[in-house]
Order: structure tokens, then sequence, then C-alpha cells
């Protein structure tokens, strides 16, 4: 929405962009996937035992590359035909440019410190959600308008998303004790074996299964019936669990 209306006031549009415009703002959206702890992320972590913190950061390096092949993409294209990205007449002065850097420091200090403590290993990425839901709450009530109702409002959401959470995770770890008692693991390995697939091949084999369950499925669930099913033959190719995890991701986003 944001990017919409900076597109149109300055000439811009679907119409000159030829759906372009629309197509850079649903692929830079799925950043965010990457770019910042995502549940997504802690789900695969749990069900694998994977630390959190590298997958955090895993997630971070590569984003970080797509966003830049993103944005020099676009770059390149508004260079060529500047129809797509007219200048704009209005000129913003110093004092406002200022006053707007000012206004984010108080977010991106937040977000330094969250991430921040994960990634250094300061913090577990529990200690830094709690630390940074109360960085949130302070900075709510001294520049907000945060009132009781809202914040109880809050309460009840996380509680909500949590139990899910938990429940996922409770209800996976049942799947998976149950698919290894009932020999599924060993029969999947041994019969990927036995097509004699190389590790490239592998990887193209569950990038079309994972199309073809995007059409039916959630990422959550598809990560809950996958996960446990696909460790054994993970391993059984040499393949790094982050790695993976931020290939799955990639693919649910």
């Amino acid at each position: 929405v944001v990017g919409r209306g900076g597109v149109g006031r300055r000439g811009g549009g679907e119409e000159r962009g030829g759906g372009g415009w629309a197509g850079a703002r649903a692929a830079g959206g799925r950043l965010g996937g990457l770019c910042q702890p995502r549940r997504t992320m802690m789900r695969y972590g749990a069900l694998t035992d994977t630390a959190i913190a590298k997958m955090f950061m895993a997630g971070l390096i590569r984003g970080v590359v797509l966003a830049a092949s993103y944005a020099l993409y676009v770059a390149v294209r508004c260079f060529f035909d500047k129809s797509l990205a007219p200048v704009s007449g209005e000129a913003a002065t110093w004092g406002q440019i200022g006053l707007a850097v000012l206004e984010l420091f108080p977010f991106l200090g937040l977000m330094i410190t969250v991430l921040g403590s994960i990634y250094m290993g300061i913090a577990t990425p529990t200690e830094a959600a709690a630390v940074g839901a109360s960085l949130a709450i302070l900075m709510c009530v001294t520049l907000g308008n945060l009132t009781w109702g809202d914040f109880l409002a809050s309460l009840r959401a996380t509680m909500k998303v949590s139990c899910t959470l938990v429940f996922i995770i409770m209800c996976a770890y049942l799947f998976s004790y149950a698919v290894e008692l009932a020999g599924i693991v060993t029969a999947i390995v041994q019969m990927l074996q036995g097509l004699g697939l190389s590790q490239f091949g592998f990887i193209v084999a569950l990038l079309v299964m994972y199309a073809l369950l995007g059409c039916v499925m959630d990422g959550a669930g598809m990560i809950v019936l996958t996960v446990p099913l696909l460790q054994a033959t993970l391993q059984a190719y040499n393949i790094d669990f982050i790695w993976f995890g931020v290939f799955i991701v990639l693919q649910l986003e």
C-alpha cells in the first residue's frame, strides 16, 4: 500500500510498469521471512533441533543478498526506462530528512537490541523476545497512546499464537514418533537412495513436491508433515540442516 501510493504520486504505476511494480512489491514483501525472526524458522528449528540463532543469521545473510539483487534489478530497469519511476518535483528539505531519521531511531534501536543480541549470542531468542516485548510496551506508553484495553487485547492475541505454536510442535513430535515406529522413514530413505538421485536431483524433487503441496496446504502444515519424514533422508544426502531450513523458508514464503 505504501509503495503503490508513492509510485502513483510520482506519475508511475502499474499501467507504466506492465505489472512490474506489483511484482517488485510482492517479491520484496517476502524478504521479511528471511530478514527477521519468523515462526516458520522457529518451527523448523524445534522440529530438527537446530540452533534458532544460526537459522536467523543464515536467513539474514541470504535476505540481504536477495534484497540487493531486487534493488539492482529495479534500478537497472528504471535507468533504461525513466517513465517507470519519474522524478518527483517535490524535494525534501534537510530539516525534514533529519526529523524523519530521528523518528526512526526508537524503532531501529528496538530492532538492533533484539536481533543483535540473538546474532551475537548474548541472549537466546526467548530472552531477546522478552526484552523486545518489554521495550515495545515502554515505547508505546511513552511515544504512543497505548490503552489498557489495547494491552489486554495484545496479551490475548499473544496467548492464542503461543498456544497454537506449542500445540503444533507437540503434534509434530507425536507424528514423528509414530512415523519412526511405523518404519516409514527407513522406507523413504531406501527408496530415494535406490533411485540413485544426486544431491541436486533430490533438491529438484523437493522443489516439485513443495510446489504441489503449496496448492493445498499452508506453510505450517507442510513443515509439520514433511520435515520429520525428510530428516533421515537429508542426513543420508549430507545436506546441512541450517541450509535446508533457509531453503524451505524460501519455498514456503
